[in-house]
């Protein structure tokens, strides 16, 4: 089981319209809503792998209501912590063109019972898992060392840890050294503080990263252009299809959902051999490029249709 702790959970309204006219009326063509945020979608994206996550996450108020019955509809696992706080709503604008315009809510700020009462359900259900996605900002209120914490308990009992967080939180659980690191590529200029227009560049600055952290792999998404990912041996580009977007909220998570289900399918036929000897970074890489991309042909994130993956990952390359 892959346990994911994104607490900053998200009621997702994402509405069609023409074209966007700031200082306007604006005419919606189309709504659709649907529980979201980077944990929520990377559990429902590992679904459609055939992969078992559970989603640890905050919710409270009306809108934390309809985010669980949600969750519990699409058929995510998850442990909820239920807040005084009203969990967020992202309102996603999306044009003809293709033009995305987000709005993004503050998510509520918690208090020390709060907090506690995650810290007990991370570690009861940390027992169960097989590997640790730690996704997404912690919420206002909880410690700087939570995900530090997290990342080292999952160390303590072997289990390798992705890391998809790279602000105040997300820097302080470098220092536990993380196995995975995925960020993009303004992010790995802004962690390493470096120059990284050039694949040499940003070859250099993953380098420097795993030098610093002791991290094993660092993956950089980079839009439409796929990924890159780099294992202190060799730099791997994994370059999927152009497609026309119908949404792209989801598609990084998504690309989370891929790389750690490639590890996973490597790591069981491996036997013996453990992280990051058993395993391709290439095929990681190439199987989340793959699903980022599928991702953005449905209106809902972290859903990925069977047929939409085969042929994109067919026609995905990696150098």
């Amino acid at each position: 089981m892959v346990l994911v702790v994104g607490q900053n959970s998200t009621w997702q309204n994402s509405y069609t319209l023409r074209s966007l006219r700031t200082g306007a009326v604006n005419r919606i063509s189309s709504v659709f809503a649907s529980a979201a945020g980077k944990g929520a979608n990377t559990v429902r994206a590992l679904k459609r792998l055939g992969k078992a996550g559970l989603l640890l996450a905050y919710a409270g108020g009306p809108n934390g209501r309809k985010f669980t019955e949600a969750c519990s509809r699409d058929g995510i696992p998850a442990d909820f912590t239920v807040v005084a706080g009203e969990t967020r709503v992202c309102t996603t604008l999306i044009e003809e063109s293709g033009a995305i315009t987000e709005l993004v809510e503050p998510g509520p700020e918690i208090d020390t019972a709060e907090r506690e009462a995650f810290q007990a359900a991370f570690d009861r259900r940390l027992g169960e898992a097989d590997f640790l996605v730690i996704a997404g900002t912690a919420v206002a209120g909880e410690t700087q060392d939570c995900y530090l914490r997290f990342a080292r308990s999952a160390h303590e009992r072997r289990l390798p840890v992705l890391l998809d967080s790279y602000r105040e939180h997300g820097r302080l659980a470098l220092s536990a050294s993380p196995e995975i690191l995925k960020i993009n590529g303004f992010e790995l200029a802004e962690l390493s503080e470096l120059p990284v227009s050039s694949v040499g560049e940003r070859a250099d600055a993953c380098r420097a990263l795993m030098d610093r952290f002791g991290v094993r792999w660092v993956i950089v998404t980079r839009g439409p252009d796929g990924a890159e990912g780099f294992d202190g041996r060799r730099s791997v580009a994994a370059t999927p299809p152009r497609v026309e977007p119908v949404n792209t909220i989801g598609s990084g998570d998504s690309f989370t959902a891929g790389v750690v289900s490639s590890v996973m399918d490597q790591l069981a036929g491996a036997k013996e051999r453990a992280f990051p000897d058993a395993c391709d970074i290439a095929e990681a890489v190439r199987l989340g490029a793959a699903m980022g991309t599928a991702n953005c042909l449905n209106v809902k994130p972290g859903w990925i249709e069977a047929g939409d993956l085969e042929r994109v990952i067919e026609r995905t390359t990696v150098r």
